[in-house]
């Protein structure tokens, strides 16, 4: 079962419905394992006492229900940028601080909405686990980090165990897995530069089969992680992103393009062939929303394929950095932004800022004069450091 990362980008159409018609099914499922299991104080025998005999994975089943049919995955892997941790304007690498804490806030809530309960369940599999732990499979490896890790109730002790074992198994690890892997240790709190380590050194050859938000999760790992010296994955995956730009929904291709601008990467032609399919992208999906011809069904079933402003905000940002000189990018840019200015936070404004800035492109007048409404609006919820001088070029023309 693939517990995969890169389906929390983005929420899935039945999501609500299948949560609905699961909760009561997987909470019952939680009750019925949790009644099943004792934990046992005599050190001579196995940790979990289960009815018919001992059976591992079918409460590690449990925990992968509770949280996949209950719409856990909705979960976004990104971060919001902010500057006020990272020396770059209008940037910070993937991962700050606050943002995974408001992950953690958002997950926790949502376990809350749940009627999650069973807490001993899980520290009872987690001592299993661990006792377990030289003989679990990298399957068994991944999916528990993983559960563990979406769930955010946090086993240090067994992350530190399931990360060794993982460390001594790389090899059989299949690509995509051992990315998830890393992806857990990290969300969950520890250290995942060892298990990137792993990645760097038997994974550039080995990209070609994974989705795009597999390479958009990769890469947010090595940004998030500071890996700058996996030059050798970090261009791989730079070339997987190349090849394929055109199949990459929004939220992996922004992801994906800021994350390569964050470790230093420059390409002038990927960014020229990321800006043309984002500004193909954002005319369609300008001229779709002035129309008005779609079906509501149909506008929900498109949604992935739609930029937002933090779609846009990134990808301009990113884009810019890594080299694009498409004169078409930062006016489709403009244009989607007056269409949804009240989308923007002061850290997307300060990316968008920073994107014109460094092109030297002035923007239109009406651009600038809803770019300053906004930033006059949000002033309270701006850094110090996102209203330094030099000036913003957006503000020009205001």
């Amino acid at each position: 079962m693939r517990l995969l990362s890169t389906r929390i980008w983005s929420a899935r159409p039945d999501a609500p419905a299948a949560a609905a018609a699961a909760a009561a099914a997987a909470a019952a499922a939680t009750a019925a394992a949790a009644a099943a299991v004792t934990p046992c104080s005599d050190p001579s025998r196995p940790l979990l006492q289960t009815q018919g005999g001992s059976s591992f994975g079918k409460y590690l089943g449990v925990i992968y229900w509770h949280h996949a049919m209950c719409g856990l995955w909705q979960l976004q892997l990104s971060c919001c940028p902010s500057s006020s941790t990272n020396s770059r304007p209008g940037f910070s690498g993937p991962g700050s601080g606050r943002a995974c804490r408001a992950q953690e806030t958002q997950l926790r809530k949502q376990q809350r909405q749940l009627g999650f309960r069973e807490p001993r369940l899980l520290e009872a599999i987690a001592q299993e686990a661990a006792r377990k732990v030289p003989i679990l499979t990298p399957q068994d490896i991944n999916q528990l980090a993983s559960a563990y890790a979406r769930l955010a109730y946090k086993q240090p002790r067994l992350l530190e165990l399931l990360t060794q074992q993982a460390l001594r198994q790389a090899a059989a690890f299949k690509p995509w897995a051992l990315i998830h892997m890393a992806w857990a240790t990290h969300v969950s709190g520890a250290d995942a530069r060892p298990l990137l380590q792993a990645c760097g050194q038997q994974l550039p050859q080995q990209l070609g089969g994974l989705q795009p938000l597999d390479i958009a999760t990769l890469l947010w790992l090595l940004a998030a992680c500071g890996m700058q010296e996996q030059q050798q994955l970090v261009a791989a995956a730079a070339a997987q992103l190349a090849a394929g730009i055109d199949s990459y929904p929004p939220a992996a291709a922004s992801q994906a393009l800021v994350s390569l601008a964050a470790l230093g990467y420059r390409d002038s032609q990927l960014a020229d062939a990321a800006a043309g399919v984002m500004v193909q992208r954002l005319n369609v999906q300008q001229e779709s929303a002035e129309q008005k011809e779609q079906q509501s069904q149909q506008q929900q079933q498109q949604q992935q394929q739609r930029y937002g402003p933090k779609q846009i905000a990134h990808a301009a940002f990113a884009l810019v950095r890594l080299g694009s000189s498409n004169p078409a990018l930062l006016d489709a840019a403009g244009a989607a932004f007056l269409a949804q200015p009240g989308g923007y936070s002061p850290a997307l404004l300060c990316m968008l800022c920073w994107a014109f800035v460094a092109a030297g492109v002035t923007p239109a007048p009406a651009f600038s004069e809803t770019f300053a409404g906004q930033c006059l609006a949000q002033l309270p919820s701006f850094s110090a450091d996102q209203v330094r001088p030099p000036p913003c070029a957006c503000l020009q023309n205001a």
